[in-house]
């Protein structure tokens, strides 16, 4: 049985997103990774060129495996182009250990955080 979510995360992280950086967002990209499966993400194209890959996770074993196994398909393309996080709700109940699997695939970005860590990689762009 599954429990109901009371809010919408990959919908809330859109929405932040859009505000953050209006017309350089595009919400449910398919990427195509290195074994050729498509993935779907968000991308922020910045000024320098370079793509931002934001892929949210929700608490969920199936979700966290998926996140994995997609960023590191993209991982292995070798776009130097392409720079990834993987940003989960920290308003959830998360172990170190989810965490620590998350890790695997990219950088874990939790979302109360997500503002400031998009502000410093859009600066640097």
């Amino acid at each position: 049985m599954r429990v109901k979510r009371t809010r919408d995360f990959k919908d809330m992280l859109a929405k932040f997103l859009k505000r953050s950086f209006d017309d350089r967002v595009s919400h449910n990209v398919i990427i195509v990774g290195h074994s050729n499966k498509p993935h779907f993400a968000n991308i922020v194209s910045l000024p320098n060129g370079m793509r931002l890959i934001v892929d949210p996770a929700v608490h969920d074993v199936s979700s966290i495996n998926a996140r994995v196994v997609a960023n590191l398909d993209v991982i292995a393309v070798n776009n130097p182009l392409s720079e990834q996080r993987i940003i989960y709700d920290d308003e959830e109940d998360w172990t170190p250990a989810d965490l620590n699997l998350l890790q695997v695939g990219a950088t874990v970005v939790p979302f109360s955080r997500s503002s400031e860590v998009f502000a410093r990689i859009a600066a640097n762009a």
